[in-house]
């Protein structure tokens, strides 16, 4: 696992950001949406835990894959999305690429 500094969260950020944009990401978020939509229409939260039920290790398995050149893999693809997130919070520059990176998890594709 890396040691995240600033320059390496902005380098993974923007690596996410072209991983989770690709359009065969987006189609099956939209889709986890659209199930999710139609199995909870009247329960905001149930849709939402749904949602995060699928959401997240899609976005573990996408974001990993796209930082695998440092060492990260599937299995500690969250722990890492997280230390990255803190680092980029601390980072004017960063703050709203790490934002993107973080609606997209919670299912707000093209946010």
């Amino acid at each position: 696992m890396p040691t995240i500094t600033p320059e390496l969260a902005g380098q993974m950020v923007d690596k996410a950001i072209v991983a989770l944009e690709d359009e065969e990401t987006k189609k099956k978020v939209g889709s986890i949406i659209t199930k999710a939509k139609e199995a909870e229409p009247e329960d905001e939260v149930k849709r939402q835990m749904l949602m995060m039920q699928e959401i997240l290790p899609l976005a573990k398995s996408v974001v990993g894959d796209s930082w695998k050149e440092w060492g990260v893999t599937e299995d500690n693809a969250m722990m890492v999305m997280m230390q990255v997130q803190m680092m980029a919070m601390m980072d004017p520059v960063l703050q709203p690429k790490a934002a993107k990176v973080m609606s997209f998890v919670q299912g707000q594709v093209g946010s």
